[in-house]
C-alpha cells in the first residue's frame, strides 16, 4: 500500500460512518441490492461493503488476534452502530426541517475540488477512491452528511432553540460530576524508535513516577505530547484506553500500568478539577458538555429505529465484500486484496 493511499484511507476512515450512510440522505439505493432498512431508509450492498471493508482493513492492521468469525462479528457490529447513528441524524434533521442549502452544496463542491487538487490529478484521486472501496459520489455524500450533522448540532445546542442548552450552573455541576482531568507523559509511536525501545522508556518513566519523582518534571523531560498534556474531558472525547485509565483512579493517583493506544504509550496521572480551572476554561467545557449531550440524544434516538434485514444480508460473506458482488461466490474465485 502506498503512502498516498494510506493517507487517503485514514482520511476516509475518519468519515467511515458518514460515507456508509449515503442512503440515509439520498435514498438512492437500488431496491434489488438493498441489504437492510434502518428506519425508513435503505442501505445498499455498495454502501454496506464500503464500511465493512474499511473497518476490516483497520482491524486487520491492529494487533488483535481475531478469528475469522470474531472479525466478521466485530465488523458488522461496528457497521450497525455507525449506520444507526447517522440514520438518527438524517431523521432528526428531517423532523426539524433542517436541510442543505445551495451555499452548503457550493462549499462541498469546493472541498471536493480541493481534495482532487491535493492528489495532483483527477486520475490519482479516482485511483485513491477505488483503493479505498469508494467512489466520488460516496465521498461527496459523506461531506453532505457531515455538513448536515454540523447544522443539526448547531440547531439543537443553540440558546435560541433551547433543546440542549443549559445555564452556567447546570454545566458547572455537570463538569464536577461527569468530567475528568488528567495529565500525561506520552511516548509516540512515530518518533523514529522501535516499539520495544518506546515501551522500555515508558516503563522507566512509570517506575520513576510511582517512586515519587515530580510528574511535571517527567513531562518536561520526556513527553512528546505537543499540546502540553493537560486534559479535561467528558466521556467519548478522547481515546478509550486513556479515558478508562483516568476514570479508574482517584485524583492525585498515577495509573499503575503503561497505557497503550494507537498513538503510543501513555503514563497517566489524574488531577483535580478546580473552580479556577473551570472559570478559565468555561467556554471549552460548555462545548464539550453540549457535544456529549448531542451524541447522547442521537444514541437515544437511534435505539428507537427499527432495523429490518433483507434475506440477502444473511447470505453475505467476507468474500462478497472483497469481490464487490452480492452474488454468492465460490472460495476458488477469492483473490484477497
Amino acid at each position: 500500500m502506498t503512502k498516498r493511499r494510506k493517507t487517503f484511507c485514514r482520511s476516509v476512515l475518519f468519515l467511515v460512518a458518514a460515507m456508509l450512510s449515503v442512503s440515509l440522505i439520498c435514498s438512492c439505493s437500488n431496491k434489488k441490492d438493498t441489504v437492510m432498512k434502518i428506519g425508513g431508509f435503505d442501505v445498499s450492498f455498495e454502501h454496506y461493503r464500503y464500511l465493512y471493508m474499511n473497518i476490516r482493513d483497520e482491524l486487520l492492521s491492529s494487533e488483535n488476534d481475531y478469528t475469522a468469525e470474531e472479525l466478521d462479528t466485530q465488523i458488522r457490529d461496528t457497521v450497525m452502530k455507525s449506520l444507526k447513528h447517522y440514520a438518527s441524524i438524517s431523521e432528526l434533521a428531517k423532523n426539524k426541517k433542517i436541510s442543505l442549502t445551495s451555499d452548503d452544496s457550493a462549499y462541498i463542491d469546493e472541498l471536493v475540488n480541493e481534495t482532487i487538487s491535493d492528489y495532483g490529478s483527477e486520475e490519482e484521486f479516482q485511483n485513491a477512491l477505488r483503493e479505498a472501496y469508494s467512489t466520488e459520489d460516496f465521498f461527496r455524500y459523506a461531506l453532505e452528511l457531515q455538513q448536515l450533522e454540523t447544522k443539526l448540532r448547531s440547531y439543537m445546542t443553540s440558546e435560541a432553540t433551547g433543546e440542549l442548552a443549559a445555564d452556567d450552573a447546570t454545566i458547572e455541576n455537570d463538569v464536577y460530576k461527569n468530567f475528568y482531568r488528567a495529565k500525561q507523559v506520552l511516548i509516540k509511536n512515530d518518533n523514529g524508535k522501535s516499539k520495544t525501545q518506546n515501551l522500555e522508556l515508558a516503563n522507566k518513566i512509570l517506575s520513576d513516577a510511582l517512586s515519587g519523582e515530580n510528574f511535571d518534571t517527567l513531562i518536561e523531560e520526556y513527553s512528546e505530547d505537543t499540546t502540553g498534556g493537560d486534559y479535561c474531558f467528558t466521556a467519548g472525547q478522547l481515546l478509550e484506553e486513556f479515558e478508562n485509565a483516568v476514570s479508574s483512579i482517584s485524583s492525585g493517583e498515577i495509573y499503575s500500568e503503561v497505557v497503550e493506544t494507537e498513538v503510543g504509550y501513555h503514563i497517566v496521572m489524574r488531577t483535580d478539577i478546580t473552580e479556577d480551572y473551570i472559570n478559565s476554561h468555561f467556554d471549552d467545557l460548555r462545548s464539550a458538555y453540549l457535544a456529549r449531550r448531542f451524541n447522547e440524544t442521537l444514541t437515544e434516538y437511534s435505539d428507537t429505529l427499527e432495523v429490518k434485514k433483507e434475506e440477502i444480508y444473511d447470505t453475505l460473506t467476507e468474500q462478497n465484500f472483497i469481490l464487490g458482488s452480492a452474488t454468492i461466490v465460490s472460495s476458488d474465485s477469492l483473490d484477497t486484496k
